[in-house]
């Protein structure tokens, strides 16, 4: 068999270095480091097939950025992602192959690893349930709407946040009504409020 060439795409230091040394523990398989992820970075690989790419950034913005990079440019690489902020109803639409919860041990992260190695995926349990949950508001928007919706909860005006995103204030308009009506409220106080409810439940349970 082949050996598996890992990328790692880590923006911390230890974490990225922790990373390297469990992919190298899994069986006929090959790690490289991508210390500082950017578009440049990535066109300076070696011309190499990369198999599986791990994601781990710390921002949310971040994680979406070089993961549509990475879909461009190493478009037959599977991509593993360790976020708490993607959620299994989304892997398709992102063009994943596996989501890892943040604080994953070291086991979870080499059977993902070794899993998706052979073109499968693992999904726990409690993700699935989320996924059915009728209740999870959040499973409603799309990657792209939960992009703004952490500007607006980071109290980002509409001008600012069309600058980071490169659109226009009426298009950040739009998104924030359709936002605002897959979530039931009717201003960007609601919204906000409705969040911080969101979370502190999460956060007691």
């Amino acid at each position: 068999m082949d050996v598996c060439k890992v990328l790692i795409v880590c923006d911390h230091p230890l974490k990225a270095s922790a990373l390297k040394e469990i992919v190298e523990g899994v069986s006929l398989t090959e790690a490289m480091l991508l210390e500082e992820p950017d578009k440049s970075a990535f066109d300076q690989l070696p011309k190499v097939t990369i198999d599986v790419a791990l994601v781990a950034m710390e921002e949310f913005d971040n994680q979406l950025d070089i993961i549509s990079i990475i879909n461009k440019t190493l478009p037959t690489s599977k991509i593993v992602v360790i976020s708490d902020h993607i959620s299994f109803y989304h892997m398709s639409e992102l063009g994943l192959s596996g989501i890892l919860p943040r604080k994953s041990k070291k086991n979870q992260i080499t059977r993902m690893i070794s899993t998706v190695m052979h073109g499968e995926t693992i999904v726990p349990i409690s993700s699935i349930t989320q996924l059915y949950s009728p209740n999870d508001s959040m499973k409603v928007l799309t990657v792209h709407e939960q992009r703004i919706l952490s500007f607006v909860l980071r109290k980002f005006t509409n001008m600012q946040i069309a600058k980071q995103l490169f659109v226009s204030t009426r298009t950040v308009e739009n998104y924030l009504r359709r936002i605002y009506d897959k979530l039931g409220v009717h201003s960007r106080g609601e919204c906000i409020e409705m969040m911080k409810r969101r979370n502190m439940h999460q956060s007691n349970l």
